[in-house]
C-alpha cells in the first residue's frame, strides 16, 4: 500500500538536483477530507528532471482522489490509502498541504491549482542546500547523515525540520524549495 507513495515522493531524491527535507509534524490542522477541487481522476505529469526517470507511456501513473481516498494506478497495480493512513491533509488559512508518510518522517507537498489541474509543490529544497539557510523557516531543522554502505558512494546529506506554520508560506516563497510540481492532469470528476 505505502509503495506507490514512497515512489511518488520518493523520485525526489533520485535527481541529484534536490536535497531532502522530510518533517517531524504536519503543517496547520489536520482535515479529515480532500477539498472539493481535489475530487476525480488525474495522470500524473512528473517535473521536468524525472520525467525521464518514468519512461514511457507503460510508465503513467494515475490519481483518483475521493471524499477521504486517494487511490494510486500504473501498469504495476492500484493502492488506496484512506486519510490518517500514512496519508494527510491539513490547511493553514486557505492553503492545503498533502503529506505522506509516518510520525517524524512526512514528505509535505503544497496544494495549488492551474485551471482544473492540481500543483504539488514539495518542501524538497535545491541540491547544496544548507541548514543555515533552512533555520529561518523551521523551528527546529536536523542534518540526517546517509548511512554508509561499504563499496557504495556515500548518499547526500538531507534534513529533518519542525514545521512553524507562521513561516511556511515564506519558505515555499523563498528560492529554497523546488519550484517544478508534480502536476496532477485532471481526467475527469469536479472542475
Amino acid at each position: 500500500m505505502k509503495y506507490y507513495f514512497l515512489l511518488f515522493a520518493g523520485l525526489l531524491l533520485l535527481n541529484s538536483s534536490c536535497t531532502g527535507v522530510s518533517s517531524k509534524n504536519l503543517p496547520g490542522t489536520k482535515v479529515s477530507s480532500f477539498p472539493k477541487k481535489m475530487i476525480g481522476e488525474f495522470e500524473v505529469v512528473y517535473p521536468e528532471d524525472f520525467a525521464a526517470l518514468m519512461g514511457g507511456d507503460e510508465a503513467k501513473t494515475y490519481v483518483t482522489f475521493t471524499k477521504n481516498e486517494m487511490s494510486f494506478k500504473n501498469v504495476e497495480g492500484e493502492t488506496t490509502t484512506v486519510i490518517g493512513d500514512s496519508l494527510y491533509v491539513s490547511t493553514i488559512g486557505k492553503t492545503t498541504y498533502l503529506s505522506m508518510g509516518e510520525q517524524h518522517y512526512f514528505t509535505v507537498f503544497k496544494v495549488a491549482y492551474s485551471g482544473k489541474d492540481i500543483l504539488l509543490y514539495p518542501m524538497y529544497a535545491n541540491q547544496g542546500t544548507t541548514k543555515e539557510q533552512l533555520e529561518p523557516y523551521f523551528s527546529n531543522v536536523e542534518e540526517v547523515i546517509p548511512e554508509v554502505v561499504e563499496g557504495e558512494e556515500p548518499g547526500d546529506v538531507s534534513y529533518s525540520v519542525t514545521i512553524d506554520d507562521k513561516k511556511l508560506d515564506a519558505y515555499f516563497k523563498s528560492d529554497i524549495p523546488l519550484k517544478d510540481p508534480y502536476r496532477l492532469k485532471r481526467i475527469s470528476g469536479k472542475k
